[in-house]
């Protein structure tokens, strides 16, 4: 915020960008304290009172003055408003009731905590103090606060005393994007004609959370029989689609209030009406649905009428329609010129099949260059297909920023959105250890890299390709250790060297293609213990091959002259892990000697702590 009062700042940017919401607001603004107040872990109830007594007492001494004092500005920053605002809020309330506060002196102060100050968690504050004096300047102050998405959730919470508070929600539910709508949509209650036809037309058209807002739209107890009565035409079939295709993304439709009922008249009128991306999207959502009910220990949906019948009939008939010819056409044109959220677009592609190449995807990629579902799109779950393209794409776009010899120490709750290309760079190192992709230029750049997973995983790319290091990596990897600020990573480095140096521990490959198994869904497990004896073995090796869940050999060692029930473990690539401990061998030593085929899977490991937590299991083919 610019060096003046928060509320003189919104009002000249609105007087500068005319029209509402706000269009100078990023709609993410709000999100931490909206996201917290509607899902996070709530503070226990004595101590949000105890909070909000204590907050009370430091404002009291700051009324004569009409000025926070330092004092109280610090708790404010230490214990953020949305942990206690509901207290607080009645705090004041039973105060001003019971006349132990000087309302005159309360009102003034709140009124210029909310106009005039340059710290929004003094605004805030401020708007709480004034939700206990409804008036016309107190509304119009409130409303132009709350129209600015951070403010929206503090200006909703102060309206709680007005007379009419529902038609002040409503308001700025109309006139917000982003958390500000979410928080606005969350607490309206849809009980006038217009308020329904607004939710149901553009409800769940937002800038931000699309997918929490059309959950609201369609889960709203006061719009059940809205839905009910709703007559499909070519524009409610469209409006229809985009509350279904949104909030049916991240849940199963069958969650939500009549959904079979408006499942079935909606697909009745898809043959007519279904002729967009948003339509089809729509059909993908509800057919995905049917296909993973949630149940109940009977096998049955668990509510709103839903049954077994019903979800195959849906499901069929959805399938019938997304697999027409025509889609291609629309798909195409929505890659084209997006319009849905890159969310949307590809759970659509997922469903169908469709794995564009990279250009097609290049128009997403235009609106958000690191989008993180299109991370996840292309270096998680389509690597194979997208690697090449992907590290084409960072090479143009990566900021140099990114690779500039800058190593930090950059702790998690830290992370921004500038951030975003050094996750993206993250994954496509991951991606090529996955797919044995060597890059050695690329690895050695990154050992330098600002963010520490970025290191991290080009030391692991490193390792996994010992055997094809040229003379660059070992002085690359010494400069790497000498200016690395994260003791963990430079440790790494430094077992690293030490294995160049040769580090004196075993390293042992055996033929096992005798001893491959490929596990059953009726194997049964006998044993979880550790690899013992793996201390000795220079699991740098395997560092970066071996992932959970991973298949491992075991091989009778009968000779053995320390242990005659020896048991050894080894990668399927026939490395050696180390043993089964000699304190639990004998029975599955007793199994193997009696001609039963064994093998492990591999769970929790620590390579740097020489831990490989193990599985056995007996192969029932």
């Amino acid at each position: 915020m610019p060096k003046e009062s928060i509320y003189r700042y919104i009002l000249r940017m609105s007087e500068k960008h005319p029209g509402r919401p706000y269009r100078f607001q990023n709609p993410m603004a709000g999100k931490d304290d909206v996201s917290q107040v509607l899902w996070g872990e709530k503070l226990f109830f004595p101590l949000r009172e105890k909070i909000a007594l204590d907050l009370v007492d430091l404002v009291i001494p700051c009324l004569p003055a009409q000025s926070p004092s330092k004092v109280l500005l610090k708790r404010l920053k230490q214990w953020p408003l949305f942990l206690y605002i509901s207290d607080l809020n009645r705090r004041f309330k039973l105060l001003l009731s019971e006349g132990l506060l000087d309302a005159q002196q309360l009102y003034a102060f709140g009124m210029k905590l909310a106009t005039e100050s340059e710290i929004d968690t003094a605004v805030k504050l401020g708007m709480i103090i004034l939700s206990n004096f409804e008036n016309d300047v107190t509304a119009r102050v409130l409303r132009t606060l709350g129209l600015h998405s951070s403010l929206t959730l503090y200006a909703i919470e102060a309206s709680r005393n007005f007379r009419k508070r529902n038609q002040f929600v409503y308001d700025l539910a109309k006139n917000t994007c982003g958390y500000g709508k979410l928080i606005s949509l969350h607490d309206l209650q849809p009980i006038r004609q217009e308020q329904k036809e607004w939710l149901f037309n553009f409800g769940a058209v937002n800038a931000a959370a699309t997918n929490l807002s059309a959950m609201i739209c369609l889960q709203k107890a006061d719009m059940a029989a809205y839905y009910r009565d709703l007559e499909l035409t070519e524009v409610s079939f469209s409006k229809l689609s985009y509350i279904l295709a949104y909030a049916g993304e991240e849940t199963h439709i069958q969650y939500f209030r009549q959904s079979g009922d408006l499942c079935e008249k909606y697909l009745a009128s898809a043959g007519t009406w279904a002729r967009s991306f948003i339509d089809l999207s729509a059909l993908i959502v509800i057919g995905r649905s049917m296909s993973s009910p949630p149940r109940d220990e009977e096998g049955n949906a668990r509510k709103n009428g839903w049954n077994r019948k019903r979800e195959k009939y849906i499901r069929n008939l959805c399938r019938q329609i997304t697999q027409q010819p025509r889609w291609e056409h629309i798909i195409s044109i929505e890659l084209a010129e997006p319009r849905q959220t890159t969310c949307l677009t590809i759970l659509v592609l997922k469903e169908l099949g469709l794995t564009p190449v990279f250009r097609e995807l290049v128009p997403l990629l235009q609106r958000d260059p690191f989008d993180m579902d299109m991370l996840k799109h292309l270096l998680i779950d389509n690597s194979e297909t997208y690697l090449d393209a992907a590290a084409e794409y960072l090479e143009l776009l990566l900021p140099k920023e990114v690779l500039e010899e800058n190593p930090q120490n950059i702790p998690e709750d830290k992370l921004t959105p500038l951030h975003k290309p050094d996750i993206w760079l993250v994954y496509l190192l991951k991606a090529m250890r996955k797919e044995k992709r060597y890059e050695e230029s690329l690895f050695i750049k990154c050992l330098t890299g600002r963010f520490p997973d970025v290191r991290t995983e080009a030391a692991r790319c490193l390792r996994a390709a010992y055997a094809q290091w040229s003379i660059n990596v070992l002085p690359a990897l010494k400069y790497a250790c000498a200016i690395e600020p994260v003791k963990a990573i430079e440790d790494r480095l430094e077992r690293m060297l030490d294995r160049a140096r040769d580090n004196g521990k075993e390293k042992r490959y055996l033929d096992v293609s005798q001893f491959l198994i490929t596990p059953s869904k009726s194997d049964v497990p006998i044993l979880n213990t550790q690899i013992a004896d793996a201390f000795h073995r220079d699991l740098t090796e395997v560092d970066g091959v071996l992932a959970r869940g991973d298949t491992l050999c075991l091989i009778r060692e009968t000779e053995n002259r320390y242990d005659r029930l020896a048991i050894l473990v080894t990668t399927t690539a026939g490395y050696v892990l180390g043993y089964v401990p000699r304190i639990e061998n004998s029975i599955p030593a007793a199994l193997m000697d009696g001609g039963e085929k064994l093998y492990a899977v591999l769970g929790y490991f620590d390579i740097e702590q020489s831990a490989l937590e193990i599985q056995i299991r007996v192969h029932k083919p």
